[in-house]
């Protein structure tokens, strides 16, 4: 008996270790999945973020202006793009 549980006790840890080492190997090459959305949204940052000096620019209640602006702007049917 105590072979038996011997075995089934390597048995079970060589399948776990394998199951393990494919598991990160898949993680280390597609990412996982915050990784993938990440990379995902990494264009769309990188175009908002060109807004960013200009936006800077605008004091407080130009901000505020814009942000009016904007919702004017949606509530008509316009794209903000």
């Amino acid at each position: 008996m105590d072979l038996l549980t011997d075995l089934w006790d390597k048995t079970t840890d060589t399948a776990g270790t394998v199951t393990e080492w494919l598991s990160n190997g898949l993680v280390r090459l597609l990412g996982n999945s915050n990784e993938r959305v990440v990379r995902r949204h990494r264009a769309t940052a990188s175009i908002i973020n060109t807004f960013e000096p200009a936006f800077q620019a605008l004091s407080d209640t130009q901000l505020e202006e814009k942000t009016a602006e904007f919702r004017r702007r949606l509530a008509s049917g316009q794209t903000l793009d």
